[in-house]
Order: structure tokens, then C-alpha cells, then sequence
């Protein structure tokens, strides 16, 4: 199985424990610090994320 490339800044991903996108804003050894459109921010370790990849999908209740 081939090991996914480290998440950078400036990386788009998902929390494993949290909803909506966030944007990695900076990184410090195994730990990631990410903010949301809202300003939200978080550290977290980079296990709980995943890179978001290509454009998020619409509502399909419109």
C-alpha cells in the first residue's frame, strides 16, 4: 500500500472528529494546526485528518 505525501500548509482537509473544511495554517512535529472559513481554529494531530481532494460537492437538496 502506498503512503499517502505528508499534509502541508496549506493543504485543505477534513477532521476526523469535527465537521466542515479546514485550511492547514501551520505545523508543529506530528501536531497540525488548522483554521476554518469562520476563523476557527484547532491543533490537532495530523493522524485525525485527511486531505481533501478537487472541489467540494453542492447540496443535493436544492
Amino acid at each position: 500500500m502506498a503512503e499517502e505525501a505528508r499534509i502541508e500548509v496549506g493543504d485543505r482537509v477534513i477532521g476526523l472528529d469535527m465537521p466542515g473544511i479546514f485550511t492547514v495554517v501551520g505545523r508543529r512535529g506530528a501536531l497540525v494546526e488548522i483554521e476554518n472559513d469562520r476563523g476557527l481554529r484547532r491543533v490537532v494531530y495530523e493522524v485525525a485528518l485527511r486531505r481533501v481532494n478537487g472541489t467540494p460537492p453542492g447540496p443535493r437538496d436544492a
